[in-house]
């Protein structure tokens, strides 16, 4: 009797310990080519970026960019109310990795982007840093997917 009563308060402990699915929790965003647009970002048949400005989580306060941007897409890396210093050209991709080109007055660079991976450039003597960046979102937002790769640029201080 001990042992069934044992058995039936143990299952019913491991009935009340069982978490609510309903809880949000954060979804990374996969990056598909072409997917259908979820938000009025998506739906821009551009890219979207800021300007180079000091990163305040960064100890030495380097600049740094983020930029969102779908195949065929190009955004130009500068400081705030700066010249373009160059542009960043999504030439191919999928969720795992992207082809960038790297255009500037010296020329063009063909980088390939791993996701989280910073790659350094050089342009006009400087080192840039160019990051494929991974996004999650709640996965209460009722999508996973989307039509435009995050990008951070990262640059040295002046």
């Amino acid at each position: 009797m001990r042992k069934l009563f044992g058995v039936a308060f143990g299952l019913l402990l491991c009935g009340c310990a069982t978490h609510d699915t309903n809880e949000p929790s954060a979804t990374r965003l996969r990056f598909t080519p072409g997917a259908e647009p979820h938000t009025a970002m998506e739906s821009m048949n551009s890219a979207a970026w800021s300007p180079l400005k000091p990163d305040p989580s960064s100890p030495n306060r380097k600049l740094s960019l983020k930029a969102r941007a779908g195949i065929g897409h190009k955004f130009p890396v500068h400081e705030e109310g700066g010249p373009t210093l160059f542009e960043v050209s999504l030439i191919q991709g999928n969720d795992d990795s992207l082809v960038v080109e790297v255009r500037s007055n010296e020329g063009t660079q063909t980088l390939e982007l791993e996701r989280n991976a910073y790659v350094p450039v050089k342009v006009a003597g400087i080192t840039y840093r160019l990051c494929y960046s991974a996004v999650n979102v709640s996965s209460t937002a009722g999508f996973s997917t989307t039509n435009k790769a995050a990008f951070i640029v990262t640059a040295p201080r002046r």
